[in-house]
């Protein structure tokens, strides 16, 4: 499922997805470094700072019977404290001063809340398992002071310290080390490593668009390239190796529309020089006697004229000089239905009555002429529909003939094929009406399909999809 999503994306969207996965894929490896390796999450406390902090906790729980988080009042960091209150003094309490430097500490605490009522506070080092321990070897700074700190002296506490305070009322208050803000500053990095990767992964899909935008710049220039009789300009991308290409395909551009306008023009003037001894054919035919030689001699006339006007007309493609307008689509269906009735074919139409379309009136109404044409030739009649889907406007042209065999679809498009399995060469044709119509189709943003009629019916279905985004409302 997975692979299939990632073949429906466009290579920007895959140069995206590849940046952002690498990415992802190194957050996830440094997360598991941080989660299988932890780091240290104890760090050092300042002495005077939790000189002070201590010492405001005590003054706070001796002023009311309040809880723990009380205690804390509005202190900064507090959640670098875990505070605890006890109805039983804590067990394994040394009655000796600790060592350097929390007895330094617990001078300080003693000397700020010292007076008649002072609560008695002792304090020890805790290890891993609870076992009390000396912060600092005693003998390790034996000449040390061992007083209050003094003004602009400071030191570095480990984090392993349990301070019990006896409140005199049945209270026992602790204070430890708590790792929340260690827990709080390593969720805030992650979170930062996080956003990072989002930025990331934003600014990659963004280069990744930059990237491709002269691509799909070129492809809309190379699909609009079979619409218009003029050169496509795009705009001159500034990546040296994207400009090579639009510079190559501006002089392809300019190639093919020469050799299209050459071939367009030798053969209207094939066609030209050829109508004049075709019309000096007809004039002396008719001064045959009337008969069967007579009358084969006008058809082949008129047979070799109507050739002449179809590859003319299919070589010219969509290059009408008539401008692209918008035009009652419903009308022209109505028309030529309406001609075909008057020359004695059977031709109907259902649909709306008027609907609105854009593009050239004169291409389009070519296009459902040959196919409708088509229809009453091979197939004896043309029932004609036009309805609407979400994005199209769909023309089926439905037919009573013998219909087209399926593997045969797409050859009937091409040029000069005639179907004979299908089709009588008495119905005469040049086999460029399908041809005709798939061009004028395609140059609209269209297409012709067709299909046979469904079982237990005969004949072929040829059904138009014009793009509805190129209506207009009159």
């Amino acid at each position: 499922m997975i692979s299939r999503a990632f073949a429906r994306l466009g290579l920007a969207a895959r140069i995206g997805a590849a940046i952002v996965a690498a990415v992802i894929a190194i957050q996830v490896l440094v997360t598991l470094v941080f989660v299988l390796n932890s780091p240290s999450l104890h760090p050092f406390y300042s002495a005077r700072w939790l000189s002070a902090e201590v010492a405001e906790i005590i003054k706070n729980a001796m002023e009311a019977e309040a809880p723990p988080a009380g205690a804390l009042g509005n202190l900064q960091n507090a959640d670098s404290l875990a505070i605890g209150m006890e109805r039983a003094p804590p067990p394994r309490l040394d009655p000796g001063d600790p060592p350097w430097p929390l007895n330094r500490v617990l001078a300080t605490v003693r000397n700020e809340v010292s007076g008649a009522a002072a609560p008695y506070v002792q304090a020890l080092g805790i290890g891993p398992s609870g076992e009390p321990l000396q912060v600092v070897p005693a003998d390790a700074f034996a000449t040390l002071p061992s007083g209050p700190l003094q003004s602009g002296e400071d030191l570095l506490v480990p984090p392993t310290f349990l301070i019990t305070i006896d409140l005199h009322d049945g209270r026992w208050l602790t204070i430890g080390p708590s790792h929340s803000a260690a827990r709080r500053r390593l969720m805030q990095s992650l979170a930062l490593i996080f956003a990072g990767t989002l930025v990331i992964a934003a600014i990659a899909v963004l280069t990744a668009r930059s990237l491709i935008a002269p691509l799909s710049s070129l492809a809309t220039a190379a699909d609009a390239l079979g619409r218009s009789p003029e050169i496509i300009k795009t705009p001159r991308p500034a990546i040296r190796e994207f400009a090579a290409i639009n510079n190559a395909f501006e002089t392809m551009q300019k190639r093919l529309k020469r050799f299209v306008g050459e071939r367009t023009r030798m053969l209207a003037a094939i066609s030209h020089d050829l109508g004049t001894p075709l019309t000096r054919l007809r004039l002396q035919a008719e001064f045959i006697p009337e008969g069967e030689l007579r009358e084969r001699m006008l058809a082949n006339i008129d047979a070799m004229g109507n050739m002449l006007a179809e590859t003319l007309s299919f070589a010219e493609g969509d290059a009408s000089p008539d401008p692209s307008a918008p035009f009652d689509l419903a009308s022209i269906l109505i028309s030529i239905c309406d001609e075909a009735s008057d020359a004695g074919a059977e031709a109907e139409y259902s649909g709306p009555n008027h609907v609105t379309a854009y593009g050239k009136r004169t291409a389009i109404r070519r296009m459902l002429s040959n196919l409708i044409d088509n229809a009453v030739r091979y197939g004896g009649a043309a029932r004609v529909s036009l309805i609407e889907n979400t994005s199209d406007w769909i023309v089926t042209i439905a037919d009573d003939g013998p219909g087209i065999p399926a593997d045969l679809f797409e050859q009937a498009f091409e040029p000069f094929q005639r179907l004979e399995s299908s089709r009588n060469r008495e119905t005469g044709g040049t086999g460029l009406g399908l041809s005709i119509a798939r061009d004028i189709a395609l140059a609209h943003g269209g297409q012709v399909l067709l299909a046979n009629a469904p079982l237990g019916s005969k004949g072929l279905v040829v059904s138009v999809l014009l793009p509805r985004a190129l209506g207009a409302a009159s």
